[in-house]
């Protein structure tokens, strides 16, 4: 994945959890937005402008400035007012929503934006995200509807967990889609104006839901300390219903609903070290008599980025389904399993297998059933570089190495 695939996963919607600035209103004009229609049914879809901010981006050797407007549909009043939809940019200043079944139409709604600028380092590897100005929130009228899809709504297996714990959320109402996400924020504002995306997972949608489960445990890599921290206190799950096709891609959100994060697990006492034929993985802080479970899947075409990847995925977008489904945890189908027993001060340790001509490994331990006591051990991925290689030609110049000359083959 290029630096320029990179920005992209972030910039292409917008940032979550970077760098915030506020400039100078004086230095911008102000901006507005303007709904193309004045009213619009539960389960409709519509578009509005977001004026005076234009979509731009700036290309440059040391890195990338984009910048666009950002509008996000809110329902309800005072406390009770929840996010209901971001909007998706369709190019220059228009934005389109659906409006999401579970939407009360005798509620309130408005629009609410800012005009963002996100520039992207390559030094730093950092995106700084810039609030250039705000844009004054205009009511919408949302009146009752038949939507295909009732969705989605969220119910929580439970409403706290630790650290390194895990959760199973029932995504349903989702009715006419592929795949159900969920995400875990930062904070407690409902309206996410400035969400702080932590960890993600997705699932395939049967008869309208899903149950997908949702770790807390942080990935461990290089860098991986740049991540937002998942620490005790006050945080939000939402839920999305979507489809991935070329043809025809939505997302639909759920309203957020409150977690706890209460207490910690040792979950990063985790340590990976790679060898030529195995990655000897071990850790700590299993004890009262549980096993641990080491779970890991062999990715034949793994990208040298994988970290990277996860990075930017979890500094990165408003489309929740696409960094919930970068960043899962949940390693899915053609995994394979095995059971360690610690010693009696809850070490151990173990050795996952490295495959002939496989890309890329990633494993995934855990202490015990993280749904319920146990914990989840931060997972890894490695890019391993086996399978393929980069292969470029070269000459010289037509006139020193002519047709039929000889080529340099570069692997």
């Amino acid at each position: 994945m290029s630096k320029r695939q990179l920005f992209s996963v972030f910039a292409s919607i917008a940032a979550l959890g970077v760098s915030l600035v506020v400039a100078s209103p004086a230095a911008y004009a102000a901006g507005s937005i303007t709904p193309w229609q004045n009213s619009v049914a539960v389960g409709g879809s519509f578009s509005a402008s977001s004026n005076g901010c234009p979509r731009t981006e700036t290309d440059g050797n040391e890195g990338y400035v984009f910048q666009q407007g950002e509008i996000r549909l809110l329902v309800g009043a005072g406390a009770s007012q929840r996010i209901a939809a971001f909007g998706t940019s369709a190019g220059g200043v228009r934005h389109n929503f659906v409006v999401p079944g579970w939407v009360d139409p005798n509620e309130p709604a408005q629009l609410v934006g800012a005009c963002i600028r996100t520039s992207y380092s390559y030094e730093d590897d950092q995106p700084l995200r810039e609030v250039l100005f705000t844009l004054p929130a205009v009511s919408i009228d949302i009146t009752p509807g038949s939507p295909t899809m009732t969705g989605p709504v969220i119910s929580l297996s439970r409403p706290s967990a630790a650290t390194g714990q895990s959760l199973e959320v029932t995504v349903s109402g989702c009715q006419g889609a592929q795949y159900a996400s969920v995400v875990l924020l930062s904070g407690s504002d409902m309206t996410l104006a400035e969400p702080i995306y932590l960890a993600g997972n997705g699932g395939s949608v049967t008869g309208g839901s899903s149950v997908v489960t949702l770790s807390l445990a942080r990935p461990v890599f290089e860098g991986s300390d740049q991540l937002p921290e998942i620490t005790q206190g006050d945080h939000l799950v939402i839920g999305s219903c979507y489809q991935d096709d070329d043809e025809d891609s939505f997302q639909i959100i759920s309203a957020p609903v409150a977690f706890e994060v209460s207490g910690t697990t040792p979950w990063d006492s985790i340590t990976y070290e790679q060898h030529e034929d195995h990655i000897a993985v071990s850790g700590a802080g299993c004890d009262g008599g549980r096993n641990v479970t080491v779970e890991y899947r062999e990715d034949f075409y793994a990208e040298e980025t994988l970290s990277q990847k996860s990075l930017a995925i979890a500094a990165g977008s408003r489309d929740l389904a696409r960094a919930a489904r970068a960043s899962a945890r949940d390693l899915g189908e053609g995994s394979i399993t095995f059971e360690v027993t610690p010693e009696p001060d809850g070490t151990w340790s173990a050795e996952v297998p490295i495959g002939e001509d496989v890309g890329g490994l990633s494993i995934a331990p855990s202490c015990g059933d993280p749904l319920a006591d146990g914990f989840a051990y931060g997972p890894r991925s490695f890019y391993l570089g086996s399978g393929y290689a980069d292969v470029y030609m070269e000459r010289i110049s037509p006139t020193s190495s002519p047709v039929g000359g000889p080529i340099s083959v570069h692997l």
